[in-house]
């Protein structure tokens, strides 16, 4: 398995920045690196829907955990590895820690790892940085 992470920590609480993962639809207007999202359904595990990168083909994703205010992860099936993206919140003290965690596993996950994972990880902290920005002015700090 190949994994990787990012974190920043965001003045906002958990129920917020939650929120904003919810609208599936809005994870462009935060995350440059995601020119179009949508999900068939609610923010629940179980429920498919599709991401379009800015560089890259639109792929149909899972939602396989989520934990009101706490955590979700999605996952996308690729050739003979899958792709699990983490989003966890953990409240710490007036800010929120956010890590995004990314993994592939499978018998091609160091292919994957090197060719999606390394554009990916290069992109993480500037999604953070979209983030907290918008997490920030919604909850006025």
């Amino acid at each position: 398995m190949i994994q990787f992470q990012e974190e920043t920590f965001i003045s906002a609480k958990p129920e917020t920045i939650f929120a904003i993962y919810e609208d599936v639809q809005g994870w462009c207007q935060w995350d440059p690196d995601v020119q179009y999202s949508s999900i068939d359904g609610a923010f629940a595990a179980g429920t498919v829907g599709r991401l379009k990168p800015r560089n890259g083909p639109l792929v149909k994703m899972r939602l396989i955990h989520v934990e009101k205010n706490r955590s979700f992860i999605n996952e996308t099936a690729l050739p003979l590895c899958k792709m699990k993206f983490g989003h966890q919140l953990i409240p710490d003290g007036k800010t929120t820690r956010v890590l995004h965690i990314i993994s592939f596993s499978g018998p091609l996950a160091f292919f994957f790892g090197n060719v999606i994972g390394k554009k990916i990880k290069q992109g993480l902290p500037e999604a953070l940085r979209g983030l907290k920005s918008k997490a920030e002015k919604q909850s006025g700090t």
